[in-house]
């Protein structure tokens, strides 16, 4: 076992402590926490900040690629309007799923193989609100313009969605 008069022996077996090699007092190691601490607070707020920000700006651009796309298909739309024109009446298609507010109804005829008159019909409805307003495009081939209700059928289209943009709330 250890015999305490052979101490000194033990103790010479050890390399000796410099004072380089006896690490950081609690003092220190709080300082430097601290000053991290103060250092690391605005870099992290920088760092939420800019997410939010191309967050914002991802939306911009999103909606104004849709609106480009829905200034295209209107574009084609109305160059193909023909005499019985346009109309912001009852003359529509069914109305869009989810409701909304009529924005335009184009019809152009055409006359197919045999040379009987073809009537294509869009209609373009406002959805939604705010952030969330979007347009969707019903179209419904060969339908009776002298009709007076909504023709049934079509195939709707949502050709700008989330075309709102940025909102003043942000």
């Amino acid at each position: 076992m250890f015999d305490p008069r052979h101490k000194r022996a033990w103790t010479s077996l050890r390399p000796q402590e410099s004072a380089a090699d006896r690490g950081f007092t609690l003092i220190e190691v709080l300082v430097t926490i601290a000053i991290l601490g103060i250092i690391i607070m605005p870099l992290a707020n920088t760092l939420i900040a800019g997410f939010q920000v191309t967050g914002q700006v991802t939306d911009n651009v999103n909606a104004s690629i849709n609106r480009d796309q829905f200034a295209s298909t209107v574009t084609n739309d109305v160059a193909s309007v023909d005499a019985s024109g346009t109309s912001t009446g009852p003359k529509t298609c069914t109305k869009a799923a989810g409701g909304g507010t009529l924005l335009v109804t184009l019809n152009s005829t055409k006359l197919d193989d045999s040379g009987a008159p073809s009537t294509r019909r869009v209609s373009y409805w406002v959805t939604g609100s705010g952030k969330k307003l979007s347009i969707v495009r019903r179209a419904c081939a060969s339908v009776d313009v002298a009709a007076a209700g909504a023709n049934t059928g079509g195939v709707e289209t949502v050709v700008a969605l989330n075309i709102g943009g940025q909102t003043s709330d942000q």
